[in-house]
């Protein structure tokens, strides 16, 4: 932690404070963070640790989002896991600044294991972001995300809707976020340089994997029914802030909902008509496999 800590401190975007949900944290942890605040304050960051909901996660982060100033201009998700370059906050700063209404920045992330001491950029992206892949696949990593203060109040606005999003529906933070700010006509940004270090050890609770385990494990998801879970509770959640959304959306995502149900062969008709897309060719033979056998 102290690594990732230290990074903020050498960003060239020096405007920021911190917001620590402590979710279960060690005495350890606690220990690091207090140091840390001595050490940030005088240097003109606020540093606050709140008590999590201790709910998973997901209703941590989201939790935290609801809970912020509504005038807070951006705000940057982090975990323990990253390291962030310098140039990180000052970069999606200048993007974000860019566009009119809710903006969502993420981008690509240098995967390190530091037992192999190796480092590797994550997959560029075979097609741009959208609700359309949104509905299928998760792009915007939880660790890269930094949103505009119109993203902030978009995502306030639904969980204030329902609460739906911080109970065990919602498997991902940061997906239901990438579906809410795509689905409600919004600008998703995608930085294909890397800007996060992320560490990977047994404990991420979604690690990025190399290329072929992660086939393994997409296809093992599959299999059993792990990744229709996850779209099925996804879908609960975003139907629940469904007035969010464009028009256009709210149709795409009826009649997702309603193909998912129709008898085989028709399902796979209908669902090859929404252009659905995941943002790699494997995976787009894993979402025609899993439409297939009644997997999605």
């Amino acid at each position: 932690m102290s690594a990732q800590l230290d990074s903020y401190l050498g960003q060239a975007w020096q405007r920021w404070d911190l917001l620590v949900g402590d979710d279960g944290a060690s005495e350890q942890d606690l220990a690091v963070l207090s140091r840390f605040r001595r050490i940030a304050g005088p240097l003109g960051h606020q540093v606050e640790i709140r008590q999590g909901p201790r709910r998973g996660f997901a209703c941590n982060y989201l939790t935290m989002l609801r809970d912020l100033p509504p005038d807070t201009d951006f705000v940057a998700l982090s975990d323990q896991d990253d390291i962030w370059l310098a140039p990180k906050l000052e970069r999606a700063v200048r993007a974000l600044g860019q566009v009119e209404g809710p903006g969502l920045y993420c981008g690509a992330r240098l995967i390190w294991d530091p037992v192999r001491n190796t480092r590797r950029s994550s997959r560029p992206l075979r097609g741009g972001p959208s609700f359309h892949n949104a509905l299928v696949e998760n792009i915007a990593c939880g660790n890269t995300i930094v949103l505009n203060r119109a993203a902030l109040h978009l995502i306030q606005r639904g969980l204030a809707l329902t609460d739906i999003a911080l109970t065990d529906a919602v498997p991902f933070h940061d997906w239901w976020i990438y579906l809410l700010i795509s689905g409600a006509g919004g600008h998703v940004l995608h930085d294909p340089d890397p800007q996060v270090l992320y560490r990977q050890h047994p404990g991420n609770a979604l690690g990025a994997g190399e290329a072929g385990w992660n086939w393994i494990r997409a296809r093992r998801d599959v299999s059993e029914g792990v990744y229709r879970d996850r779209l099925e509770r996804n879908l609960v959640a975003i139907s629940a802030q469904r007035w969010l959304l464009t028009s256009a959306h709210q149709d795409l995502l009826d009649r997702f909902i309603a193909a998912r149900r129709a008898p085989w062969p028709l399902r796979l008709r209908l669902i090859a008509g929404l252009g659905l897309y995941r943002q790699d060719a494997l995976s787009q033979l894993g979402l025609w496999g899993a439409i297939a056998f009644a997997r999605l």
